[in-house]
């Protein structure tokens, strides 16, 4: 084919700015990508990437640090700027000659068909998509599209005339490669340099090459002790209280470093049942087995939010009794110790080096082979005597559910998906069969390749074991995305045949320990749990039947599952006739503890809903005791306040001792505690709810467990 001669004119010169600030765009993501993967694996650790949602699907943060995130030590991200200064380069060329468009599609069509093999990767092998490589991608798509439509030639008739003058390359293009070498050479260099001016601001603890930000459902993380004492760049706050009020002040966290003592850190957050049970398991066995290490709580805030929102759950925990917590105003130091996940513990050597802060169970492996392994206990024992254990590697991927290994699965009900009719789970099976329990999510990329293999056994292999599968749904957004719709076309889609549990409330979540999807127990017909998949299989087929004959030899009883660690609202009332009663023997039943007050006026507009509630409560065996946070002598007022509302009103009021002697309920309502027999809290709601709407009226039954009781 013959080439075009200078004579010819470019047709639509007008898309060549509108292309050339595409890819400035791109060269502004890819510096700004690069930037990040070099401070997180190289630097300090504090970049952070904005405009990108952390969910269960995508993660920036992960996607841009983790092993695919580089290509002979160079980031990826570093080579698309060269690349995207060379397609300028074209770009101005072609006002003149359009032949170099022709150059520029092809190399468009280049990036396209990387950007889809760096989708594969970033969704398949690491598990999250990153938003802003999305956004590379666009523009990558964007590239010949613009480049044809600016020339106004078919795409084919481009390609040929690229690939004729491939075979015989003219002087121009030798020197437009000759052009792309030297950027390439400049972009490396570059990023040597900007490289080698973090290595000294590197964290005390970080190994070069090694991210904090890897996901939390994974547990792993650096673990390397530091040539020198860690420094927190922030301070950092401690609660107290003085004349029965909450107070903060100052705490020196780098004065207690180095001094000759262990330090450890838990990091944790409020109303996350499994980072309030990881906080207590570490800190009991921190301060009863190794009191050698001083032990902090450390739970992370904005800087104006009230301290009581993060005291009040901190008290309800069965916790030490002289723990001190701890407040990280803006994440501070949980960002520069390069967290994702709660609850992780940061231990310090008596040096004050940084041993690990990505402890997040004590039967977690810290590393060694398998007859050598070392769990976190043992690495804590050791810093606690004195010892201080120097490079570490990577701590093994951490999965609380592990925990369960061994003992009966809970039971619990939970909503069917479509019908919403109440379903019983029992670990011990009726027929005789094992079971596969599977917690999963429609939007689970993961649990897209799992799903499909295990449709396909089941229909081959019918009647083999039983299928029982809990579905994790988030709430409707106001954008109108609706996460249960896509979930309930996904069952219809493709045929499951199995029950499908509505997990909305996250209470069999919070059972089984649940950090990533899919997750499978391998349940025994006698109950207990054997083990668990946690990550999608190649091959299902060849795993299922091993795993099938083990659970069937498996006999005898299960030994009963722990106990959770939730914690206990224990305060005292009084009636309205001054009579004083403990709230622990009110909450013998499934109850919900409502906090109140005449003079707060969301209160004044709840409680009427409330009341409407309280009928459809009892009848399922459960009971609403309201408590006004009201001294007293308030007790007249309350009376008249609740008898306009409804014929036979009761409220306790004046709460006292225990948890009312440790911050001044009246702090914030209304607030209402969901609390299941035993006291448990499951469930802490701040500010008035939506008691008539059925959705949230369903999920507290199943919170409380009190469903098809009616």
């Amino acid at each position: 084919m013959a080439i075009e001669s200078d004579s010819v004119q470019t047709k639509h010169r007008w898309l060549l700015p509108l292309l050339a600030v595409l890819l400035l765009g791109g060269i502004g993501v890819t510096l700004y990508l690069t930037r990040f993967h070099e401070i997180e694996l190289y630097g300090d650790q504090s970049a952070t990437l904005s405009n990108c949602p952390q969910t269960e699907t995508t993660n920036c943060e992960v996607v841009n640090t983790s092993a695919y995130s580089e290509f002979l030590g160079i980031p990826i991200s570093a080579l698309g700027i060269p690349t995207y200064l060379l397609l300028l380069l074209l770009v101005g060329l072609g006002w003149h000659r359009p032949r170099f468009l022709a150059y520029a599609f092809a190399i468009g069509i280049l990036t396209v068909a990387y950007s889809v093999y760096l989708y594969y990767v970033s969704t398949v092998k690491v598990g999250y998509l990153c938003a802003w490589c999305f956004r590379l991608y666009c523009i990558n798509a964007g590239i010949p599209v613009l480049s044809c439509l600016a020339a106004w030639r078919s795409p084919w008739g481009l390609l040929r005339e690229t690939l004729a003058v491939l075979r015989r390359p003219p002087r121009e293009l030798r020197r437009i490669a000759a052009a792309f070498a030297c950027l390439l050479i400049l972009t490396v260099a570059a990023d040597r340099a900007y490289r080698f001016t973090l290595s000294g601001s590197r964290p005390a603890g970080a190994t070069p090459g090694t991210s904090g930000s890897t996901p939390a459902a994974n547990g792993a993380g650096a673990a390397s002790a530091s040539s020198a004492p860690f420094h927190a760049a922030s301070p950092l706050k401690e609660f107290y209280e003085k004349d029965g009020k909450l107070q903060l002040r100052p705490f020196d966290l780098n004065g207690r470093l180095g001094k000759g003592k262990p330090v450890a850190l838990v990091f944790w957050a409020p109303g996350l049942r499994l980072a309030e049970e990881g906080l207590v398991s570490l800190a009991r066995f921190l301060r009863e087995q190794t009191p050698q290490i001083d032990t902090f709580a450390v739970v992370g805030a904005s800087p104006e939010e009230r301290g009581e929102i993060q005291w009040e759950p901190f008290c309800m925990l069965q916790l030490p009794a002289d723990l001190p917590l701890l407040r990280d105003d803006s994440f501070s130091l949980f960002k520069q110790l390069g967290l994702t996940g709660l609850p992780e513990a940061a231990l310090f050597d008596a040096r004050g080096d940084l041993v690990t802060a990505h402890i997040q169970g004590l039967k977690q492996i810290v590393g060694g082979a398998p007859q050598q392994e070392l769990t976190a206990e043992d690495l804590i024992r050791q810093v606690a005597r004195g010892a201080s254990p120097g490079s570490l590697p990577e701590l093994r991927p951490y999965y609380p559910a592990s925990e369960l290994f061994g003992r009966c699965a809970p039971a619990f009900h939970l909503p069917e998906l479509f019908t919403g009719k109440d379903v019983a789970f029992s670990p011990r099976s009726e027929n005789g069969k094992p079971t596969l329990l599977m917690f999963w999510s429609s939007t689970c990329k993961h649990c897209q390749k799992e799903i499909p293999q295990l449709l396909r056994y089941v229909k081959s292999h019918p009647d083999q074991f039983n299928m029982v599968s809990v579905t994790l749904i988030r709430p409707d957004r106001p954008d109108g995305f609706s996460h249960r719709k896509i979930t309930e076309a996904y069952v219809r889609t493709n045929g499951i045949p199995w029950q499908v549990l509505d997990d909305s409330s996250s209470l069999a979540s919070d059972l089984y320990k649940i950090i990533s999807t899919p997750t499978t127990f391998l349940i025994a017909p006698s109950g207990e749990i054997l083990g668990a998949w946690f990550h999608p299989h190649e091959d299902l087929e060849a795993a299922i039947p091993p795993v099938l004959a083990q659970l069937a030899r498996s006999g005898g009883e299960c030994a009963p599952s722990l106990p959770g660690e939730s914690g206990r609202a224990s305060f005292s009332v009084a009636g309205l006739d001054g009579r004083k009663v403990s709230i622990d023997s009110l909450t013998d039943r499934p109850t919900v503890v409502h906090l109140w007050a005449t003079w707060c006026a969301p209160c004044q507009a709840e409680l009427p809903s409330l009341l409407k509630f309280r009928g459809a409560l009892e009848r399922r065996g459960g009971r609403v005791v309201l408590v006004s946070v009201e001294d007293a002598g308030s007790a007249d007022r309350v009376m008249k306040f609740g008898s306009r509302m409804t014929a036979g009103f009761e409220s306790f009021l004046a709460p006292e001792g225990g948890l009312a002697d440790r911050l001044d309920l009246s702090y914030s309502v209304p607030r209402t505690y969901l609390i299941a027999r035993g006291g448990e809290v499951v469930r802490t709601y701040r500010g008035a709810q939506p008691w008539q709407d059925p959705t949230f009226e369903q999920a507290v039954f199943t919170l409380l467990q009190v469903m098809g009781r009616s």
